[in-house]
């Protein structure tokens, strides 16, 4: 049975969180190399390549990471019993775990934006490197 990717987190699909919703996991975006970079870094775990089948579970995302159900919303469903999966925004990113050595103490969203982008930048930065190796 997969569990959640990000470090120390042993989460599995069907397990509820405290407010007695069910969690949901979500995959890396493996076609976006910035993207990619930033949800590994976030993960916390070293010399670690995601596949297409691990998954980081809701737990490491802020409820602002994801996109309102609106017709859940409208007609009054319960959340914690929803029967679609969350979407994420295509921007969002996973926290780092508060208890991580790496991790930095109540990062606010500004802070988390910019290591973000600094993440992105970096592995744009790469990218050349990368295609030189390869064709080189």
């Amino acid at each position: 049975m997969p569990q959640c990717a990000v470090w120390d987190c042993n989460s599995f699909p069907g397990q509820s969180s405290e407010d007695g919703s069910r969690l949901s996991f979500h995959t890396f975006p493996l076609k976006n190399a910035s993207r990619l970079k930033a949800w590994v870094h976030a993960c916390g775990r070293q010399n670690f390549t995601p596949t297409k089948s691990d998954r980081v579970c809701s737990l490491h995302f802020d409820s602002g990471d994801f996109e309102r159900d609106l017709q859940l919303e409208l007609l009054g469903h319960d959340p914690k019993k929803r029967q679609r999966a969350r979407k994420l925004k295509p921007e969002s990113v996973p926290r780092l775990p508060e208890h991580h050595p790496g991790a930095i103490e109540s990062q606010s969203s500004k802070t988390r934006e910019h290591s973000i982008r600094r993440a992105e930048r970096a592995a744009h930065q790469e990218l050349p490197k990368l295609i030189l190796v390869v064709h080189g």
